[in-house]
């Protein structure tokens, strides 16, 4: 079913983007 693989690409790309940003925000305190 290449919509729900579609749907975990993006969930996966989103908590990275996600965790990359808190990071960057984390460490510029």
């Amino acid at each position: 079913i290449p919509d729900e693989i579609n749907i975990n690409i993006y969930k996966f790309i989103n908590s990275l983007i996600i965790n990359f940003i808190y990071r960057e925000e984390f460490l510029r305190d």
